[in-house]
């Protein structure tokens, strides 16, 4: 069946939102935010944003028991009812992250796991946004919104050829019940075997 290209923006953007977020500069950029999280706990946290696209409260409201080192998922999501409880693979490229916050958490991942602001308005001014001015990403010209990072991971997988369901349940935009029997190592493997190609491609 041919894909298409316009179920990206059906995914990622509404008409209201158009224009307001940029495509990060793959990979260029997300190298630098990878190379910086190395030291910097905002950075280990964008480079989640980029490889699993939550939304900014979804992953901080993550809480430790939605975070399966068993089968390496989260299993998390707001908004809307395919949004909640979905899951999303914890690509190795970030896994190193969130065994870091994992260590040092007791409740939830990053609420009690990260030194920095866990509210989602504060984390964008006081975090988010000064890290990626010092990196050089956002500039006047291009606002990189938090969003930009979801987008990001929806045009980038959609060029690596991951197929449209695992993007919109990763995404929250299919439904995905973890209560039900959908919940096997099977279904994991798939949404694995896909979003594995986020992983080893250079685009």
């Amino acid at each position: 069946m041919e894909r298409n290209p316009q179920n990206i923006r059906r995914l990622t953007l509404s008409r209201k939102a158009t224009g307001q977020f940029f495509r990060w500069a793959v990979l260029e950029e997300m190298k630098l935010v990878l190379a910086d999280a190395a030291v910097n706990e905002t950075s280990k946290i964008i480079a989640i944003f980029l490889y699993t696209g939550f939304r900014v409260q979804e992953l901080l409201d993550i809480p430790m028991s939605g975070v399966d080192m068993v089968r390496w998922v989260f299993i998390g999501g707001e908004k809307t009812e395919a949004g909640k409880n979905r899951i999303v693979p914890i690509l190795s490229v970030i896994r190193p992250f969130v065994e870091y916050f994992h260590e040092r958490a007791t409740g939830y991942l990053f609420l009690s796991g990260y030194d920095g602001n866990i509210n989602g308005n504060n984390f964008r001014k006081r975090d988010y946004y000064p890290t990626l001015e010092r990196l050089g990403i956002r500039t006047a010209q291009r606002r990189m919104n938090p969003h930009s990072c979801r987008y990001t991971l929806a045009t980038r997988g959609h060029s690596l050829g991951i197929d449209d369901d695992t993007l919109s349940k990763i995404l929250g935009h299919a439904d995905f019940d973890v209560s039900s029997d959908i919940y096997i190592q099977a279904d994991i493997s798939k949404l694995h075997q896909e979003m594995s190609k986020l992983d080893s491609h250079e685009d």
